[in-house]
């Protein structure tokens, strides 16, 4: 091979391995797989720079979220926003919401949807918990000690756990 073949290998190499590099220490961007929740968090301003994607930076600092009434299916990405402490997101279409990973919650409303399944196990500060008009079989509650709220109405409800006194 001559010296000039070599050139530009040598130099596209240079350039693939700087632009990995530089891949490697971009944040990665939010997983956000539903549409709705997706151009909610846009219409909102929560995508501060307008590149239609949510980085981690972008909701460092969101405390309080209202996204009801937007057709949402999935609420994957919520897990993100580890400084949420009121969450909105009744009148949607979700069958299941986690939120072990938002830990500072204290206010949820999830009411009129279609939940199953709702995790507010790790949820230690919730204090206001609105989930009526869903199809929940069992609550935990156990660990939401400071719990002085709850409407959960309209639910198939079973059990509580544990006994929740108003």
């Amino acid at each position: 091979m001559s010296r000039i073949t070599k050139i530009p290998i040598l130099f596209s190499l240079l350039v693939a391995s700087t632009l990995q590099c530089k891949k490697e220490v971009e944040p990665d961007n939010i997983f956000i797989p539903d549409e709705n929740l997706l151009h909610a968090l846009i219409e909102l301003g929560i995508d501060a720079n307008g590149d239609s994607i949510v980085s981690p930076e972008e909701v460092k600092f969101i405390t309080s979220l209202d996204v009801n009434g937007r057709e949402i299916s999935d609420m994957t990405g919520i897990e993100a926003f580890e400084n949420l402490y009121s969450l909105s997101c009744g009148q949607n279409l979700l069958t299941s919401l986690d939120l072990s990973n938002n830990p500072k919650l204290m206010e949820l409303n999830c009411y009129s949807n279609q939940l199953t399944s709702l995790d507010i196990t790790q949820n230690s500060y919730l204090e206001s918990l609105r989930c009526y008009f869903n199809e929940l079989g069992d609550l935990d509650v156990s660990n939401n000690k400071l719990l002085v709220e709850i409407l959960c109405d309209d639910n198939p409800l079973t059990e509580i756990d544990p006994e929740f006194d108003s």
